[in-house]
């Protein structure tokens, strides 16, 4: 039985890859939780049976399909637990692509209920995939609530995408004196501060996000936490932060050889990477020259369109006989003469840069022989 203290996270981490799986600064985060979910894994149902986090356990996962448009999937969630407690999570039916439901188990960890987790990832509201809106993955998710709150206790966490601004995340003036006394089963409800400093207006996200809070009871722990309410930056949050480094962005380019909007974003978004260690302040150089190497190989052998081109090149000298060269080609092989010269430089266009010599088109217009 486990009887210490269970720390959970939840992780906006961008592509959960085999190189960010490696990281030595990775693996130091999530060794400090004994349940670790990953929101926006880009992973689909084949990916995550190839994942593997030492000293976890894979719980559950939920993935979208991949339009059949899109480069790679989006959206994923992923759960994993510390191999010493994964006996006492189970999973929970799934009804949404974009919500994971887990149960820790009373008995295994000597509570007085389950608790249900839910982990949520609502994608921005201008994004493509919210084709339903979110209105419809918010009800799903509140019907989960309102049902798991009668078995345990229940958490919601995740990325919302929602901004609340300063609204409250409860009724307010909600208190004894003003509610109706004859309905002896209501509960009013508590104004706990909050210390939120989200300045930006309140998007559709976030209103559903407040009502789902006043219809359920539950609260925002967003500047409720340790450090939240004096403004501090605890160091677990400054860490919990998604890991982007450079190396991590370099790697993208390998996918993007076909896609120059996406290489040039690629590479904008390296110049705008803001290196917080030494590890990260330089590329080494040698990777550039390797992943350049790699563009530009070509493999005769593996090559359809190259080998068709060889190809049809040789049959075509096989059918183009040397010996039916006449003398109307000799003029190929002649001096290039006078007025062939000034006709070309009568069909030079004007305005544009010169070379090295400075000399420009119009130049050799004004000089050239009548």
């Amino acid at each position: 039985m486990c009887t210490n203290l269970l720390k959970t996270a939840v992780w906006n981490i961008e592509g959960l890859t085999t190189d960010k799986i490696n990281d030595p600064h990775f693996n130091k985060i999530i060794s400090q939780f004994q349940i670790i979910s990953f929101i926006e894994t880009w992973t689909n149902d084949v990916d995550v049976n190839e994942i593997s986090i030492p000293g976890f356990c894979f719980v559950d996962s939920n993935n979208r399909k991949k339009h059949h448009k899109a480069r790679r999937n989006s959206g994923g969630i992923n759960i994993f637990a510390k191999n010493s407690i994964s006996k006492g999570i189970k999973k929970l039916p799934k009804y949404h692509t974009d919500i994971l439901w887990i149960k820790i188990d009373h008995n295994f960890f000597k509570l007085d209920k389950d608790i249900y987790i839910a982990t949520v990832y609502m994608s921005p509201e201008s994004s493509s995939t919210n084709t339903t809106g979110l209105e419809p993955i918010y009800d799903k998710l509140l019907a989960d609530v309102v049902k798991y709150s009668n078995l345990g206790h229940i958490i919601v966490q995740g990325d919302f995408n929602a901004y609340t601004n300063t609204k409250p995340d409860f009724i307010a003036f909600d208190n004894s004196c003003t509610s109706n006394q004859d309905d002896l089963q209501y509960i009013s409800d508590q104004n706990i501060p909050r210390n939120n400093l989200d300045t930006k207006l309140v998007n559709n996200s976030g209103k559903y996000l407040l009502n789902l809070c006043k219809e359920s009871s539950l609260r925002i722990l967003n500047g409720r936490t340790i450090g939240d309410l004096h403004d501090l930056d605890l160091d677990v949050y400054v860490n919990m932060k998604k890991i982007n480094t450079k190396k991590d962005i370099f790697s993208e380019l390998y996918t993007c050889e076909k896609d120059p909007k996406m290489f040039w974003n690629i590479l904008n978004k390296l110049s705008r990477q803001k290196s917080n260690n030494k590890e990260n302040e330089s590329l080494p150089q040698e990777d550039f020259i390797q992943f350049y190497k790699k563009l530009n190989n070509c493999d005769i052998n593996h090559n359809s369109f190259h080998s068709k081109i060889i190809k049809d090149f040789d049959s075509l000298k096989e059918k183009f006989n040397l010996s039916h060269v006449t003398d109307d080609l000799t003029h190929l092989s002649s001096e290039i003469t006078i007025e062939e010269i000034v006709t070309a430089i009568r069909l030079i266009k004007n305005g544009k840069s010169t070379s090295a010599d400075m000399i420009s088109n119009e130049m050799l217009k004004m000089q050239s022989p009548s």
